[in-house]
């Protein structure tokens, strides 16, 4: 689903919600203080979960699972770091 400026679902001209095909997003208490429901298209996928917080000198090691687009529509893909030394 396309939100837009005012955090509302974007309508298409037939007045049905834009959907991101494919997309998924993560939801947290951050950006949605109050529950709120699932778009039509929506699903969802798992559970509910916690936060995982890293505390101060500790680490977290991620792997990216498909290409970003930065705002430059630079695509970057994602890396296998089990190659990389550190």
């Amino acid at each position: 689903m396309i939100i837009g400026a005012d955090k509302k679902p974007v309508l298409t001209e037939f007045n049905q919600v834009k959907v991101l095909q494919g997309d998924v997003e993560i939801r947290t208490a951050d950006g949605y203080s109050e529950p709120f429901p699932l778009y039509p298209g929506e699903q969802l996928v798992g559970k509910i979960e916690s936060y995982l917080i890293v505390s101060q000198n500790q680490a977290i090691r991620l792997t990216a699972t498909r290409d970003f687009e930065d705002k430059k529509l630079k695509v970057i893909k994602p890396i296998n770091l089990s190659f990389m030394k550190f």
